[in-house]
């Protein structure tokens, strides 16, 4: 079986989406108000805000948008009306809060559900029962990512910090991946006279929907 041509890069960014919050529970640790530490939590949200900016038809004003926020947090932790530790569960309180939206806004009124719509650029027409059944695994997400913020936000608060890092940093990928693949067996099981796609294509499939959106703005 040939190996694609990007494959060297394909594995890097594998190996860093694992490594990452592992090393980031370390640091969570180890030293948690260490400035390498909050500046490696800080890296995704830097990401984040070059990504925002980069998509923005204004991106002058979006930029001032982000700098006025940035100023905002800065004088409420000078302030300190939050602790430098917020630096840790604000980026992973955001991210979940995203796709929670994200997957979440699908289910209102006048929006085909998001797992559904994929599942038509997958198989073009489907059947009314997987239309009903992709609304459902639609609603589950929404509830995942739901409940994952809150979980975040209540063992941040009421925890110790290691004690949110290891559902944060160390639990967070696996319980993304056993719903995956939980999900995907279940399918299997008990919906037998379908052409069900991979996990893989699945994925794809949401990548290459998420592409689509940002190159129609």
């Amino acid at each position: 079986m040939a190996l694609k041509a990007g494959w060297p890069a394909t594995v890097i960014t594998v190996l860093g989406i694992f490594a990452y919050p592992l090393l980031l529970h370390v640091f969570v640790v180890k030293n948690a108000a260490g400035w390498l530490g909050i500046s490696l939590a800080l890296l995704p949200v830097a990401g984040l805000v070059l990504w925002c900016v980069k998509q923005s038809r204004h991106p002058l004003i979006a930029s001032a948008i982000i700098l006025l926020i940035g100023l905002g947090v800065w004088a409420a932790w000078s302030a300190r009306l939050i602790d430098i530790t917020a630096a840790y569960y604000l980026p992973h309180v955001l991210f979940n809060l995203a796709l929670m939206v994200l997957f979440g806004h699908t289910l209102l009124p006048g929006h085909e559900p998001l797992i559904t719509l994929l599942a038509r650029r997958v198989h073009g027409t489907i059947p009314p029962q997987i239309v009903i059944y992709t609304a459902q695994v639609t609603w589950l997400w929404t509830i995942f990512f739901a409940a994952t913020v809150l979980l975040s936000l209540l063992l941040y608060h009421f925890a110790p910090l290691p004690v949110w890092s290891v559902f944060a940093n160390v639990l967070s990928l696996p319980l993304v991946i056993l719903l995956f693949v939980g999900e995907y067996v279940f399918r299997l099981y008990h919906i037998r006279d379908f052409a069900h796609v991979s996990i893989l294509k699945g994925v794809q499939a949401m990548i290459d929907h998420t592409q689509d959106k940002s190159e129609a703005k």
